[in-house]
């Protein structure tokens, strides 16, 4: 329906023809314009399009200084606020920004919240699990994973490698095909972690070993490498 183009979908296809840019700018308006053309709402799109590319540019002069605290980014935010009332209309502005400044306002709470040194770690960890339930639905299935993950290292962290405790834990929270994978996960990471530790005390001796001749210590270092890593353990120990 081209009587209503300014739907919710308006800010993914803004950003879709932003995404060009790295191609250069001339790519860019080639891309947006063969798209546009054919629309009896060209012009409009065209306009709201420059505005919106005026306002990524203007993002970078709030961008000038490093943020920790969540009154810096209360602040940030506040002033974006005001970039958008300058360069949007509120229909605009609700369109284009609404989901990514009810996160952003969720997520300075949960800094708040962490960066409170009156509260205790499980203090924190449940005033942040209740703002979370807060978050409109759609919101809350994208924390789903991080809140998977930090319970996963919760249970690893606070049980022995591979005890009952530690897989039974895991499999009441998962089920027990993915307990039992990532227990595997996790015995194979701490078999990895044992690993480098046996090298670098091998290294070390080395390096004492051929402490004055740097030549036979790199050699020396090639061929422990080699005797203790396979080829696709040789590039994960270079990564490491």
């Amino acid at each position: 329906n081209e009587d209503v183009w300014q739907t919710e979908e308006l800010r993914a296809l803004l950003d879709f023809y932003v995404a060009y840019y790295e191609e250069g700018e001339q790519k860019m308006w080639q891309e947006f314009n063969q798209y546009c053309h054919s629309l009896t709402y060209c012009s409009e799109l065209t306009e709201l399009f420059k505005r919106y590319l005026d306002y990524k540019t203007q993002l970078q002069n709030l961008d000038t200084e490093r943020l920790e605290l969540a009154s810096d980014f209360e602040d940030r935010l506040d002033e974006l606020d005001m970039l958008r009332s300058e360069l949007f209309s509120l229909l605009e502005i609700s369109l284009l920004f609404d989901d990514e400044e009810v996160w952003d306002r969720h997520a300075i709470e949960r800094l708040r919240i962490n960066q409170n040194a009156s509260l205790s770690k499980l203090q924190k960890a449940q005033q942040v699990k209740q703002q979370l339930e807060h978050l409109p639905e759609h919101m809350k299935q994208a924390v789903v994973p991080t809140q998977q993950l930090r319970k996963i290292n919760q249970i690893v962290s606070s049980t022995a490698l591979n005890s009952s405790d530690e897989y039974n834990q895991l499999a009441a929270e998962f089920g027990d095909d993915p307990a039992q994978r990532l227990v595997a996960v996790n015995q194979s990471q701490n078999t990895w972690l044992n690993k480098i530790q046996l090298f670098q005390q091998r290294s070390g001796d080395l390096k004492h070993q051929f402490d004055q001749s740097p030549t036979d210590y790199s050699q020396a270092i090639t061929q422990l490498k080699q005797q203790m890593f396979d080829t696709n353990e040789q590039k994960r120990l270079q990564v490491y």
